[in-house]
């Protein structure tokens, strides 16, 4: 199941890698069917000259973020990868070496957000 969240990067795409995530992208996006990973590929608008990741919605329904995240883990730098859901819920997944952990806790102090692995 799945509800409105809100992502946020706080990684992004290795500058080496950029160019090779843009066709990746447009491959995938014909690749999938309708209502699959290609959901959330496709809300990808683009990536600019740093790697910061833009997408055209960034509150949406996430039905298969771990999957989207996957898809993308081997172009990402080190950093995390946080939703928020529409009752303020917040979790996420860090990125380190190429692997996705989940971060089970995740809460904001102010501007600092608090992470706990699970």
């Amino acid at each position: 199941m799945s509800y409105y969240s809100e992502i946020e990067f706080k990684t992004t795409i290795k500058k080496d890698r950029i160019k090779e995530f843009n066709k990746f992208v447009r491959k995938r996006i014909k690749e999938l069917p309708d209502g699959n990973v290609s959901e959330h590929l496709q809300n990808i608008s683009g990536v600019d000259e740093f790697g910061d990741i833009s997408l055209d919605e960034y509150d949406c329904k996430w039905y298969h973020e771990v999957d989207f995240i996957l898809e993308i883990l081997p172009f990402l730098q080190n950093g995390n990868i946080l939703f928020r859901g529409e009752d303020n819920e917040m979790w996420g997944y860090e990125i380190h070496d190429g692997k996705l952990y989940s971060l089970s806790i995740v809460y904001s102090r102010g501007d600092e957000i608090i992470k706990v692995n699970a």
